[in-house]
């Protein structure tokens, strides 16, 4: 399986032909019909966090055009519209004389619309505006805390996280959870959890392996969490010591016969 494979995404990339005016960023986004695609946020953050370096954002007009000026150094671009999946690009290293031209294309994704229901509860209001699927979140939180079980992190523990890369930002505050820098990927880390295992990771509750193996099993590439979520789409995060720790929504019949290694669940702004 390709790296844009498992982001669901593709990017082509080519140095301008002829000379732009002044330096920077100029793309299009496209569906995958190659049709431009209007009202598309594009958001440009550099690789390692620097606060002297805000967050970008452009949005596409009439001919999927953005358009970023005077960018330099080691940055990334998202983006993202409603009803396709995000795109998030690997790590461009920009000159200051660079002009660099980029075509993104957008994959459609199903969007499901939820009937409006009206419940009593007695959680407070905040939780309660969360999206759905973040209400098991919240009850695990409320239980598990009590128990000393697991370690969470609700929207306004992750907001800070913006710009950061997540495997840094889970070590810098989980103990069991350790960042290694990825020696073939520019910028990129991977998770290691107790003994260096490889953390499971869930996103939105779905298992997604960081390992790449080949159909007979041989592991051939492991995917930074990096390049798989970034800390803007983060919502909540839950992260439990080993698998016996983890609730069984965050275990799968394959997943569970590795009982030693972390898994972290990150909830993302489209639950």
């Amino acid at each position: 399986m390709s790296r844009a494979a498992a982001l669901g995404a593709l990017v082509a990339l080519w140095a301008a032909a002829a000379p732009l005016r002044g330096q920077g960023i100029t793309g299009q986004v496209v569906d995958g019909e190659g049709r431009p695609l209007q009202d598309v946020e594009v958001r440009l953050f550099p690789v390692v966090v620097d606060p002297g370096f805000p967050v970008l954002r452009a949005v596409t007009d009439g001919r999927g055009a953005f358009r970023f000026d005077g960018v330099s150094g080691d940055v990334r671009l998202r983006a993202e519209r409603l009803g396709y999946a995000p795109f998030l690009s690997e790590p461009l290293a920009l000159q200051p004389a660079d002009s660099v031209s980029l075509r993104i294309t957008l994959r459609e994704a199903a969007v499901l619309l939820e009937g409006l229901e009206i419940t009593a509860s007695r959680r407070p209001w905040w939780e309660i505006l969360e999206p759905p699927g973040l209400w098991g979140f919240y009850d695990r939180m409320d239980r598990y805390s009590r128990e000393g079980r697991g370690r969470f992190f609700t929207r306004a523990d992750v907001e800070p996280w913006r710009g950061v890369p997540v495997a840094r930002a889970l070590s810098a505050v989980v103990p069991w959870i350790r960042a290694v820098q990825d020696t073939a990927r520019l910028g990129q880390h991977k998770l290691r959890g107790p003994g260096g295992c490889v953390p499971l990771i869930f996103i939105d509750g779905v298992h997604v392996p960081l390992q790449i193996r080949t159909a007979g099993g041989v592991i051939i590439d492991e995917l930074p969490l990096d390049m798989v979520i970034d800390a803007y789409s983060l919502v909540a995060v839950e992260t439990y010591r080993g698998m016996s720790q983890a609730p069984v929504e965050l275990t799968t019949p394959r997943t569970r016969t590795d009982l030693r290694c972390t898994v972290v669940g990150l909830w993302t702004r489209r639950r």
